[in-house]
């Protein structure tokens, strides 16, 4: 609604995003009705289960009037038939990653970027890794070599991404195929989340001489593994922390996006920078972006 209108040529559609962010928002107030959830050490977590549906109701609802207009594509014959129609920014989008274009030159397996999927979801191996290396959040490694994080690495085997990727390979059409299917996917992990969810009271607190430690969180976001790291002092005083997110995996100096662009064909100027906004769209930074073309 937002950045998928721009590669177009419209405008933003934030105003489309309203019934969605009413839904969204009813999901703490569900979980925690102390007003508590975001508490340091945690709230009392008391789920009304009931109000929890209906919101995944009302986002599952308008993720299929939004995005799909009816039932969301299976495989790449279904996904072009689905970008034919028209029907939404989505499949509008669909349609030009899809064209032919002239003379071969199509969009849909442009930008491909061989670099392995980031596999690795533990604390520990990441407590490490930040700990270790004062560096490694701005240019992280997985065994060695940069890593590609985030819709693709946690929809490679759904069916979509998989036909998709035997038909165009592994260039922008892949990268779109995989945001589809994370969002076919949301409801029914959310789903799943709702049925898995027990009351909970906070953890209890520290007694302030508590002697010095360390820790790390890893979370699934839209974008990709986030992970945050942080040592306390023997006073339980913050020491250092240190943080890798998403971006910093697609857009590292040799990661997903640069990989991609390195000796990819383009036509002239205004060529390069529309295949460069889309890739850079379908991996989604977290900050704006610009680009600029030298010659």
């Amino acid at each position: 609604m937002v950045e998928w209108p721009v590669r177009l040529g419209a405008p933003p559609r934030p105003a489309a995003l309203r019934e969605l962010r009413t839904a969204v928002s009813a999901v703490l107030p569900a979980l925690y009705p102390a007003k508590d959830g975001l508490r340091p050490g945690g709230g009392v977590l008391r789920p009304d289960v009931a109000a929890l549906r209906d919101a995944l109701d009302r986002m599952a609802g308008w993720l299929e009037a939004a995005v799909f207009a009816g039932p969301p594509p299976r495989d790449a014959d279904e996904l072009a038939g689905w970008a034919a129609r028209g029907g939404t920014d989505a499949a509008l989008l669909a349609a030009r990653l899809l064209s032919p274009g002239p003379a071969g030159w199509s969009l849909a397996g442009w930008g491909a970027c061989g670099v392995p999927l980031l596999d690795e979801r533990s604390p520990g191996w990441f407590a490490a890794a930040l700990a270790g290396d004062p560096g490694f959040a701005t240019a992280p490694r997985r065994n060695g070599a940069p890593a590609l994080t985030g819709p693709l690495e946690r929809q490679v085997d759904h069916p979509l991404v998989v036909s998709v990727t035997e038909r165009f390979g592994n260039g922008l059409a892949r990268l779109f195929a995989a945001r589809l299917a994370d969002l076919v996917e949301l409801p029914r992990r959310m789903e799943a989340a709702i049925a898995a969810l027990r009351p909970a009271d906070p953890v209890a607190a520290a007694p302030a001489n508590s002697a010095p430690g360390e820790g790390c969180g890893v979370a699934e976001t839209a974008r990709g593994r986030l992970a945050h790291w942080l040592r306390l002092d023997g006073d339980g005083r913050l020491a250092d922390a240190r943080m890798v997110a998403p971006t910093d995996w697609n857009f590292a100096a040799d990661g997903p996006l640069a990989r991609g662009l390195a000796g990819a064909a383009v036509r002239d100027r205004d060529d390069a920078v529309e295949r460069v906004r889309l890739l850079v769209a379908m991996l989604d930074p977290c900050v704006a972006c610009g680009i600029d073309v030298h010659e």
